[in-house]
């Protein structure tokens, strides 16, 4: 996209940032499981009934920053909350704290093998949400093309999702008609919506290269509510 004085340098999102955030998750996970292996090492024998326990205030530490992370990640009514919540009232014990450990362990697990399809896909939504509203912010301040420039990013991004869920090869840097063509041939959505589609990337294009006059305002509107609605009927199902 040409630098011009008049517009916000924006950059449009691209696929790396799913996958930063998927290796930010990842590293979180490596974090807790060593802390929480730190803390059960502490463990030592307490002065009644020959109970084991390790250090309280490690133990609780562990356990606020280790809840707090599966709830956001998995959801508060996933079996990885609830079974971890289950041993809040007895995490001193020894034999307790090294089974909400391994609560945290088959979370990573799960999550490592792919498991969890429906936080993958809430991860996705929030971020091409994000990305719209940024969309929406440039539009409403009258940067209208560099608003086409990020939608256009966004359906992007979301046709190469889409691809892949599909199971539809793609070469590593597929082409946006491409895609779309491959998912209407196995009826991801119908020949209407490729149109659109096609309309749509005409105009990311056109706004990617520069070409102002050959859209307006008006254009960009409709360009950013089409992809808002393509997103939320594609990726808002969790």
């Amino acid at each position: 996209m040409p630098h011009s004085p008049l517009l916000p340098d924006v950059a449009p999102p691209h696929a790396e940032l799913l996958m930063k955030l998927d290796s930010n998750i990842q590293a979180k996970f490596e974090s807790l499981v060593t802390r929480g292996t730190q803390v059960l090492q502490s463990s030592q024998r307490g002065s009644d009934f020959g109970f084991n326990y390790v250090n309280e205030a490690g133990a609780e530490e562990w356990f606020v920053s280790t809840a707090s992370f599966i709830s956001r990640v998995m959801g508060k009514d996933s079996e990885h909350y609830v079974t971890l919540s289950s041993h809040k009232s007895t995490l001193s014990e020894t034999p307790s704290f090294s089974k909400a450990l391994a609560v945290l362990r088959a979370a990573r697990n799960d999550y490592d093998q792919g498991y969890l399809f429906n936080t993958r896909r809430a991860v996705e939504a929030e971020i091409f949400d994000e990305f719209l509203e940024q969309a929406e912010y440039q539009l409403s301040e009258g940067y209208f093309q560099v608003a086409c420039v990020i939608a256009g990013g966004v359906l992007e991004d979301g046709l190469r999702k889409l691809c892949l869920r599909k199971q539809i090869p793609q070469p590593d840097n597929p082409k946006l008609d491409s895609m779309n063509s491959e998912l209407a041939k196995t009826g991801t959505y119908n020949k209407l919506m490729q149109k659109k589609i096609t309309w749509l990337a005409d105009i990311r294009n056109r706004a990617a290269h520069g070409q102002w006059d050959k859209f307006d305002k008006k254009d960009a509107a409709e360009m950013v509510h089409a992809v808002r609605r393509f997103m939320e009927d594609y990726f808002s199902e969790v």
